[in-house]
This record gives C-alpha cells, structure tokens and sequence, in this order.
C-alpha cells in the first residue's frame, strides 16, 4: 500500500473507535510508557488533535508528572511555514489552540534545546514491524527527529499493533525505537 493508502484507512480506523475503546488504550498505553521513564528524563509529549481522534495524550501527562515529579515534559509548536517544531517546557494549564486547531504551549514559553531531549512520544497512524511509521505527510516529525541527540528514544504510540506491510520509505524518514499500543511494547532493532 501507499503512504497515502494507510493514511486513509487508519485514519477511518481510528475514527471507528469507541469512547470506551480509546479510554481503555490510553489506560494501557500509559502503563507501558511509565516503566520506561525516570526522574532525570527530558520527555517530548505530543498533544492530541482531537478531531483526528489522536491518542489523548492528557492523561499520560498526568500520570508522568505525578510518576515522575523531576522530570521535565516539552512540547513544540508547528511552524507551517518552515515545518519545524520548536520545543518549549509544557504546562497544559497554559494551551493555546493553533490556527489548525492543534493545541501548542501558550506564553509565557520556556524554549528547551532538541538536544537535551531524552525521550519522544511520537504520533502516528500506523508503523511497519521495521519501526518505519506512517504519519499525516508533512514531515514535521522526521525533521524534529533528525535535530535530537543520537541517543534519545524515539517511542511511537497507537492504537494499533505494528502491521506486516510494506510502503515506499524517504531517506529523510527516522524509524521509532520502540512503538506502545495497548498490546504492550514492540521494540525494534537497529
């Protein structure tokens, strides 16, 4: 399948599901991703977009900030017009929605260095078994990726397993080292 083929089918997928089925895989998602977190890490957090029935990321933070009171969680906001993401401290009592409804840290921001960053939890639709995912196409993600210290853990979350299946990959595309769905924790080799 194409790139564009996987996005419309788990798009319509994800839009499939159930309240109850969303609530339980986050339950499930966050008891994965906990254990692989310390005090001392520096964890990029995506923010749901909620009428892309993204993963709601809101009670992951949650519970991370209260696992883990010392660690510090970002978030960035999308440039479109340079498709970058630069990285600022994460309050989620000061959002703002962006012009494409896309929730971003609001004033006043703290900026964070990509390369301080030791963990990120990065969206997607799907992924193969490879650890190459299949996000909305703009490559906000492969960029941010690509500026972050080689030893951060790259850990994709979903709704859904990684798929035996095959797409076109760009010399530009950063695989996951890890994917999270509520079946437990795929870890890819390098």
């Amino acid at each position: 399948m194409t790139k564009k083929e996987l996005r419309t089918f788990y798009k319509k997928q994800r839009s499939e599901l159930t309240s109850e089925q969303k609530s339980s895989a986050i339950t499930s998602i966050t008891e994965c991703v906990l254990p692989l977190l310390t005090n001392d890490d520096v964890v990029h957090v995506f923010l749901p977009i909620e009428r892309l029935h993204e993963l709601d990321t809101y009670h992951l933070i949650s519970r991370i900030k209260s696992a883990y009171p010392k660690l510090t969680l970002v978030s960035s906001i999308s440039d479109f017009d340079t498709l970058e993401m630069p990285c600022y401290t994460l309050d989620v009592s000061k959002l703002q929605n962006n012009e494409y409804n896309i929730p971003e840290p609001a004033e006043p921001l703290t900026p964070v260095d990509s390369k301080l960053i030791t963990v990120v939890l990065v969206p997607l639709l799907i992924s193969d078994t490879t650890g190459y995912r299949v996000g909305y196409g703009k490559g906000f993600y492969d960029r941010f990726l690509s500026t972050l210290s080689s030893d951060c853990k790259i850990i994709g979350l979903n709704y859904f397993e990684p798929q035996e299946i095959t797409f076109e990959h760009s010399p530009f595309d950063i695989p996951l080292d890890r994917h999270v769905s509520p079946n437990g924790i795929t870890i890819f080799k390098k």
